[in-house]
């Protein structure tokens, strides 16, 4: 009987620290989500800044480079679903599926803001 009462102990006490390893894992998953998104964050913020002083000034990647130009370059705003499957066909040889869907959105975006237009600087002569 005392060995039947010593396993059923070692039962419990090994289904106790599992509980508490397997709260402890949870804790550490919702620890490592939270610095993930935090640091999203700070990216998106730190890509908003740059992008608010130059949306070219924010271009990072030479897909998105070249997106960018192609959309700067057509004359039609909004563009089609056509040319923006052109356009996506064109990166598509230089990078994933991922990046071109990105630089698509985002030369789609800098082609819609507004370009001031240049002020000449007043003769001093």
């Amino acid at each position: 009987m005392h060995i039947l009462v010593m396993l059923v102990g070692l039962l419990a006490g090994a289904a106790f620290w599992y509980y508490r390893l397997k709260t402890v894992s949870k804790a550490g998953a919702e620890v490592v989500d939270h610095l993930g998104r935090a640091r999203g964050k700070y990216r998106r913020n730190q890509r908003r800044r740059l992008a608010a002083q130059s949306p070219v000034a924010a271009i990072d990647s030479p897909v998105i480079a070249a997106s960018t130009l192609l959309y700067t370059l057509m004359e039609t705003h909004p563009t089609t679903q056509a040319q923006d499957d052109e356009v996506a066909q064109l990166l598509s040889n230089k990078a994933s599926a991922a990046e071109v869907e990105e630089a698509v959105v985002y030369g789609k975006w800098v082609q819609g803001q507004n370009v001031p237009e240049n002020k000449a600087m007043p003769m001093l002569c």
